[in-house]
């Protein structure tokens, strides 16, 4: 597991009046995020008297993020966030679990989201192993043809035919190493195709 940090504020907002110190992250993949959270901690009171919290993602570049809020007559409100694509699940989810740790920190101490792991890393794991199996159904059938029951199986993005080709997988004799696995995620993940394939080599 991951040493965990020091979380010291890094920035501040006033809210009704009442400053918070908040805490600033980018989180960096194909696409990036910055989250801002903080809390007064607990005041003793309802809203009138209690503390404040605050929490703010914003998109720095190429997110996909739809952002709504809705408010009715009857004080009813609802804030809703669609994001798409893959690394915008996975920045989404670390920058929850940076809000989660920043807001246990400053009230109970206590921290409800510490995997042992983050969710990018879980992801790239999972392409390992896809691809693995990928190259071993490959060495044994010539063919590509199974390749999306095998990705169904690990819940990862798909790696094309042409893209499996131009990483060259097709020579792997043995068990492709996960760092390797890596560069050819973040060749699949990238968009922008500012990332040129990587070539296994035995």
């Amino acid at each position: 597991m991951a040493k965990k940090e020091e979380l010291t504020p890094n920035s501040s907002v006033v809210v009704d009046g009442i400053e918070i110190k908040t805490y600033k992250r980018e989180i960096t993949s194909c696409n990036i995020i910055e989250v801002e959270v903080g809390t007064t901690g607990h005041m003793g009171g309802d809203a009138g008297h209690g503390g404040r919290t605050y929490l703010k993602i914003r998109n720095l570049s190429s997110t996909d993020m739809r952002p709504k809020a809705y408010s009715d007559n009857y004080g009813h409100n609802r804030v809703e966030i669609v994001l798409g694509g893959d690394t915008e699940l996975d920045t989404f989810y670390e920058a929850l679990c940076f809000a989660v740790e920043v807001l246990g920190h400053e009230t109970a101490g206590v921290d409800y989201c510490e995997p042992q792991i983050s969710h990018k890393e879980s992801q790239q794991i999972n392409f390992a192993m896809y691809i693995n199996e990928l190259c071993e159904y490959y060495r044994k059938n010539h063919t590509l043809s199974g390749k999306g029951k095998i990705r169904e199986k690990y819940h990862v993005t798909d790696i094309s035919v042409q893209q499996f080709f131009e990483c060259e997988l097709h020579k792997a004799e043995g068990y492709v190493p996960q760092d390797f696995c890596n560069e050819v995620y973040a060749y699949v993940l990238d968009t922008t195709k500012a990332i040129a394939a990587p070539k296994y080599n035995e």
